[in-house]
């Protein structure tokens, strides 16, 4: 993972930045649009966010081949640029923000895994992953999100990324149902 960058682009060997794996893993703590602020942070229960951050990650590697294939050292985040969607920080974003609608429960002010919701959003990405390859489908061009047939991620204004993460938990909570 790169530190020292907002963005990974080229030859660089890293699949996300620092900023963007703490983009992540705040929308998986508070849900989009949220940020750690002093106060957030001082209450936040760092092992529930843990928790949920490795429930996310295991999700995305288990159910998209090439983001396993990347775990296991046998992709380079390099080869997935400009062949996938699963190389944008505002994909994997919409899709941590779907999660956190569908698969965690903060009600108790500690963020945890919903099980149902866990299962529900595994079924989505598995059924995501042969899609996830550029150019964008008609499906993904459907969203109205990207701009061209040859974009490889939608627009990364947060209310974007807030209306693709709809989309998605919607596609997750009915089945599939929607068109992606």
């Amino acid at each position: 993972m790169e530190m020292e960058i907002d963005t990974v682009r080229g030859a660089n060997e890293n699949w996300i930045s620092g900023k963007n794996l703490i983009d992540v893993v705040t929308t998986l703590a508070l849900g989009l649009g949220k940020t750690m602020t002093a106060p957030r942070e001082r209450a936040a229960d760092e092992e529930a966010i843990r928790r949920v951050s490795e429930s996310f990650f295991g999700a995305l590697s288990q159910e998209f081949a090439d983001l396993r294939l990347i775990a296991n050292g046998e992709l380079r985040p390099v080869a997935l640029r400009g062949n996938s969607l699963l190389a944008s920080p505002t994909i994997i974003r919409a899709l941590a923000g779907a999660y956190y609608d569908v698969a965690v429960d903060s009600a108790t002010g500690s963020p945890v895994v919903s099980p149902s919701g866990d299962r529900r959003m595994r079924k989505l990405f598995s059924d995501l992953s042969p899609r996830m390859g550029l150019p964008v489908d008609d499906g993904w061009f459907a969203t109205g999100l990207f701009d061209g047939r040859t974009s490889q991620a939608p627009g990364s204004r947060t209310q974007d990324i807030k209306e693709l993460a709809a989309i998605l938990r919607e596609r997750a909570l009915t089945a599939g149902a929607l068109q992606i």
